[in-house]
């Protein structure tokens, strides 16, 4: 499938166990839980088969295992980034890969 293309702002960080509420996780052992304000993008409305809903102004909250690997500077917090959202369907498991940019 198409990454789904956005830019959004780190609005929040939160410890996995912290946090109470649906995430995409993109990482077998997330230690985070990230909230994406949606900006605009590629896709301003994008709903992949598996669900996902990329929609502008929207909070999307992803799990990562590690802040440092998974953002282009230590602290994102604050920052805005471009995002890749991957969707890989291997079998009848489904998993997502994150990728953080600065955006151009």
């Amino acid at each position: 499938m198409t990454p789904i293309e956005f830019i959004a702002s780190v609005i929040a960080v939160f410890s996995i166990h912290d946090f109470q509420g649906t995430a995409i996780m993109t990482h077998i052992d997330p230690k985070f839980v990230v909230a994406l304000q949606i900006e605009g993008g590629e896709h301003v409305w994008a709903r992949s088969p598996e669900g996902v809903q990329v929609i502008v102004n929207d909070v999307l909250f992803v799990g990562v295992h590690s802040i440092v690997r998974s953002f282009p500077q230590p602290d994102p917090l604050g920052n805005r980034f471009a995002f890749s959202l991957e969707i890989i369907r291997e079998g009848d498991r489904i998993r997502y890969r994150l990728a953080a940019r600065r955006p151009e």
